[in-house]
Formats: structure tokens, sequence, C-alpha cells
């Protein structure tokens, strides 16, 4: 049994609306009781006028509750929820590719050619013919002649003249190192190191042999008149000829100790290759990198410096520049270029991606385009505060 009466449940209905709602319906009684009077052109009465005016101040002090400001608050969410989220993506998506060029100085680098290696010779300055003091070959499978090698090593030093003489050049001659043109390969780049020196180490691996020339000096016999005059040494000449010395293997190692180790030697120039790495041998997880910089061009800074030791990974979808390759001073210098560069990865535990982002890549392009944007946000943002702060 309903207990209510018509009072309780009109008291229901008028709680149930909102202030504004109530003050919006009586004070158009009082409008409308004040429309009336004119219309019979008669003076409102005074209460109706007061009410009427303390009705409007009333409504003036409390806030507005209409759908006007519910418009406003789903529009501004909108624009709010927007920009964070392009300013999260921009921020944290990364780039798929970028260009980056590799400036190190390393003690060993391993690189993987591409089919692409025809007529592929080290040093990589062709024609070149390289004065070695010493020269060690390891993996030999066939050498010849025979006689010269030992197993599967082969060393070459070079003669000492028997008086003095310095026009007589006895430095061993390294004339060719050819690689194989077909199948995979893996050559290997790096420092050797000789009692109190330093040399260049050049590897390669693959299915088949790699092919090395060298030229040595050997002595000629004098005539037999001159080997009779033991009298007087001085007045004995000695001939030097150059012997050709040609081996091969399918995992052929070199050890090359220049004469000139303040020359720096060229081992590589524009080399095409799939992948490189720059790690120590038989230790994976050491790096062989000495310093350096790499340049990653969708950057705002441009570059980042390389300490020793720091892991460097560098990946891409298409082929990687060997643009040159140096020994100097006991130290690889190497030059790559990546013109799509997918992965780049710096230090360990975890490594550092210096994969541009979105963000750096529009800081870098457009840098004034990017600032005039980013004002025209902030501005649309306090124009927006104060259409929101508004009462209508």
């Amino acid at each position: 049994m309903n207990t209510q009466g018509p009072g309780a449940e009109g008291g229901r209905l008028k709680r149930d609306l909102s202030p504004v709602k109530i003050l919006d319906d009586a004070l158009d009684k009082r409008i409308a009781r004040i429309t009336d009077a004119l219309a019979q052109d008669n003076l409102p009465a005074p209460e109706d006028v007061d009410a009427a005016e303390r009705l409007s101040k009333l409504k003036a002090v409390l806030p507005v509750a209409d759908d006007r400001r519910h418009a406003k608050l789903f529009m501004a969410s909108v624009v709010a929820v927007g920009a964070a989220l392009l300013l999260l993506i921009a921020a944290f998506a990364k780039r798929p590719s970028t260009a980056v060029e590799l400036d190190l100085r390393v003690a060993r680098v391993e690189l993987v050619p591409t089919e692409r290696r025809t007529n592929l010779l080290l040093p990589g300055e062709l024609g070149e013919v390289l004065a070695l003091s010493q020269a060690d070959v390891a993996g030999v499978e066939e050498v010849d002649p025979s006689a010269t090698g030992e197993g599967e090593n082969l060393h070459l030093h070079a003669r000492v003249p028997v008086r003095a003489d310095p026009r007589a050049d006895l430095a061993v001659r390294l004339q060719e190192l050819a690689l194989p043109t077909s199948g995979p390969l893996t050559l290997v780049v790096g420092v050797a190191y000789g009692p109190g020196r330093r040399g260049l180490l050049l590897a390669a691996q693959g299915q088949t042999r790699a092919t090395v020339r060298f030229g040595e000096v050997i002595p000629v016999n004098v005539s037999a008149e001159k080997q009779d005059q033991r009298s007087d040494p001085e007045s004995i000449s000695t001939r030097y000829a150059v012997r050709p010395i040609r081996a091969s293997g399918r995992l052929l190692r070199l050890e090359l100790y220049p004469s000139d180790v303040l020359k720096p030697l060229t081992a590589l120039r524009d080399v095409e290759v799939s992948e490189i790495r720059f790690t120590v041998a038989d230790a994976p997880g050491h790096s062989s990198v000495l310093g350096g910089t790499v340049f990653v061009s969708d950057l705002p800074e441009g570059r980042v410096i390389i300490q020793p030791g720091d892991q460097l990974e560098i990946k891409s979808d298409r082929s990687l520049w060997v643009r040159e390759l140096t020994f100097s001073n006991g130290i690889l210098k190497v030059a790559v270029s990546s013109p799509r560069t997918t992965s780049l990865r710096l230090g360990t535990d975890p490594p550092r991606d210096l994969m541009p982002s979105f963000f750096d890549w529009l800081r870098s392009r457009w840098p004034t385009q990017f600032y005039a944007t980013l004002s025209a946000i902030i501005a649309l943002w306090f124009a927006l505060k104060r259409w929101w702060e508004s009462p209508t």
C-alpha cells in the first residue's frame, strides 16, 4: 500500500531535478506573471519583480551544468587524449630504417661479403705491391714451390744483405690476395702481434680456396772469378732475384708485418658486405671497438661517441659498404656506410637503442617547422583552457 501522497511524489521529482532547472522553472513562472500583467495594461506585482530579480542573481551564482558544459568536457577530453597519444607514439615509436656512418678504431672486425664480389683483391689498392719484413701464413693446403712450406704453415722473412747496400730491397713482396668469387665467405681483419711490433691480420674462410701470391728475394750465385777473390771480400758482389710463391687454402690466415710501419696500409676499400661484427676472437661477449663515432642522419644531435669496449651491433636489410679499412700505427681504422640501417644498438645489459624515433626524425628534418607546430599546439591548449573556463 502506497502511503505517500502527491506531495511526496512531487518533492521527489523536484529533488531529481538539477538546481539550475528548478531556478529556471521558478523564474519562468514569475516572468509569465509579469508578462500577463503588462498585457492587461497593469503594473506587475512588486513581489513578482523582486522574486524575478533574486532568482536571476541566484542562477548567475550557480555553476553552469547544462549540455554545453558536457560538450566542452567531451571535446577537451578528445583533444587532450589525441595529443597525448600522438606525442607518445612520436616519442617511443622507432623509425623502420635510417642512414648510418661508422668511423671507428678497432682491434678486429669480422665481415661477410656479399655474393657480388667479383675480383675482390686484398690489399684494397688494386695493383699495389706491399713490402713486408715478415709474412706468416697458416691453413695452407697447397703451396708452390712445395719446398717453401712447412706443413700447413709458410714463413717468409726479409733477407739481410751480405754487405751494406742501400739500394738493395730485400723485403718480401705481397703481390696478391684473391678471395673466392662464389659461395659463402667470412673475412676477418685484425691486428697481428709479433715480438715488439704489430702487423695486419687477414683470415679468409670459405668453401673454396683463397689464393695468396708472394715474391721472395733470394740470392743468385756470383761468378767463379768473383768467388776466387777471397783476399778482397768487399769486391765480391751478390745479386738477388725474386722467387714467386703461391699458397692457397679454404681457411687461410695471414700475419703481415709491413717494412714501413709509419705508412698507412689499406686493407679494404669499397667492399660490399651483408654483415659486420666487432667482436674479440674466441670471446663473443667482448667488443673489439677501441673508440670512434657513429653518425646517425635522423638524430638531432647527429653523432654518438663510442667509448673503448662498447659493444656495437648494426643490421641492415640492404648491403653495407666498407668504404675504407686501414692499418696505421698498430690500429685498424674502419669507415662503414649503411644507407638503410634497421637495427643499431650500443652497450650491454640492456643495450641502448640508437635508432631514431619519429620525434627525433621530425626535429632533425624540419626543426623550424617542428618548433612552430609545437608552439601552435601550446597556444591551442591555452585557447581550449580559456574556452572551457568561459560560462557559455
